[in-house]
């Protein structure tokens, strides 16, 4: 039996496949979206896997310049609260 969209290497959770699944491990974000689950919180610190996201802008770009300011935004103390709502930390 799946656990849901096989998206590359990870697995979105569904609504079928959550009928069955009494426990699963996903990142937050991808988590949240989903209706009728309980998110009960992270791992314990100590097996905590993070992802970190990195950005940077090609030399080659079109509009560095629109790049820039979207990474800008995206790291601004404003959009914090928004990240943090999505299931991320922000950096």
């Amino acid at each position: 039996m799946g656990m849901g969209r096989n998206m590359g290497r990870a697995m979105i959770p569904d609504k079928k496949s959550m009928i069955s699944t009494k426990i699963g491990f996903q990142q937050v974000s991808e988590l949240l979206p989903v209706a009728g689950i309980d998110h009960v919180g992270p791992l314990p610190a100590e097996i905590q896997e993070i992802t970190v996201f990195a950005a940077g802008i090609s030399v080659h770009a079109a509009r560095p310049d629109a790049a820039q300011a979207l990474v800008e935004f995206l790291t601004a103390p404003a959009a914090a609260s928004v990240i943090r709502k999505c299931g991320m930390e922000p950096g």
